[in-house]
């Protein structure tokens, strides 16, 4: 079981002009003992994803904040933790937000500011840099053939 729960998610609706980042907490969750969890979470991560893309990646990202999604959502009302669902950016807004959502940059630093907020949530440092990674293993067989399906893994600390 998880301490957390986290819905990550693109938006839309926005008729192709909505930009920026919003996160959701419920106050109609079927565990109220967790909604003011939930919002310190939503307030953490929401903080953190906006300010890493402003600082490194587009200055001017609008930050939509925190909301209520008020029973709306059942990912983040059902829980029996403290949960939240973060809608990263608009993929209707074709000039802007779509095109970020596809650069592999920006989804990196995006997933930075979401793991640098929960670790403050959780009161605890970040233990790697926005940039840091270390090869653990893999299971990649040493030869294959065109056409044929392997199971591999691959894992990084």
């Amino acid at each position: 079981m998880s301490d957390i729960y986290i819905a990550h998610y693109t938006n839309a609706g926005g008729g192709g002009t909505a930009n920026g980042t919003e996160t959701f907490r419920d106050t109609a969750m079927e565990h109220p003992a967790h909604e003011t969890a939930s919002y310190n979470l939503a307030m953490a991560v929401n903080k953190n994803v906006v300010n890493t893309i402003r600082e490194m990646y587009d200055a001017n990202w609008s930050n939509r904040g925190v909301k209520d999604s008020a029973g709306g959502f059942g990912e983040i009302r059902i829980p029996n933790r403290p949960a939240i669902l973060i809608e990263l950016g608009f993929h209707d807004n074709c000039t802007r937000d779509a095109l970020y959502l596809k650069d592999n940059f920006f989804r990196s630093l995006a997933e930075w500011g979401l793991y640098k907020g929960i670790c403050e949530y959780f009161g605890t440092t970040p233990t790697w840099d926005k940039y840091s990674d270390e090869y653990v293993s893999d299971t990649i067989p040493r030869t294959m053939n065109p056409g044929q399906s392997y199971n591999v893994s691959v894992t990084f600390r």
